[in-house]
């Protein structure tokens, strides 16, 4: 990644220190972005994990973080670290659209091809699986075009990216 500033959001239930602790790690936090953080949260586990059998498993998270991309910053392609994170990587594209593209990773390369991604402002986008593991995924500069697809008919969108801000969730691998 360049021309980015990257910072850790921990909310309290991320962190398993003493109580005064717990409350210096989430007083940079506005009450309203610890809720949106908690909201997300709770979207993916009630829809991306198949394997709770009863609401007392909890998914456990890696604290969230966000990351402020300049406007020709870059994203090159990855494959996020499967050391300490789980089966998903999850992004909410705030202040600017841009475009992810995926591609088959490359010690993995038996196809060729890629798929784009338009992450629209305000978007939620979620990696798992096969996209997870085998693909790696970065951000297309500012200006690249975008084909959507409707019955058809195919429309060519220019996507001229701006600053983009991402909140990042992870949950944690056990």
């Amino acid at each position: 990644i360049t021309t980015y500033k990257e910072v850790e959001l921990r909310i309290p239930h991320d962190f398993h220190g003493t109580e005064e602790e717990r409350i210096v790690s989430s007083c940079d936090l506005s009450k309203e972005t610890i809720q949106t953080i908690q909201r997300v949260r709770h979207h993916l586990e009630q829809h991306h994990f198949f394997n709770s059998a009863s609401p007392d498993d909890k998914v456990g998270w890696l604290p969230s973080h966000a990351i402020d991309l300049a406007k020709h910053g870059e994203l090159t392609a990855h494959v996020d670290s499967v050391k300490f994170s789980g089966g998903i990587v999850a992004g909410l594209s705030l202040l600017s659209s841009s475009i992810m593209r995926l591609r088959p990773e490359k010690e993995k390369k038996e196809e060729e091809g890629y798929i784009d991604l338009w992450l629209e402002q305000g978007s939620l986008y979620v990696l798992s699986g096969v996209a997870r593991y085998e693909y790696t995924h970065e951000l297309l500069p500012s200006g690249s075009i975008f084909t959507k697809l409707g019955g058809m008919e195919e429309e060519e969108i220019q996507v001229e990216r701006d600053r983009r801000l991402s909140v990042i969730f992870r949950d944690a691998k056990f």
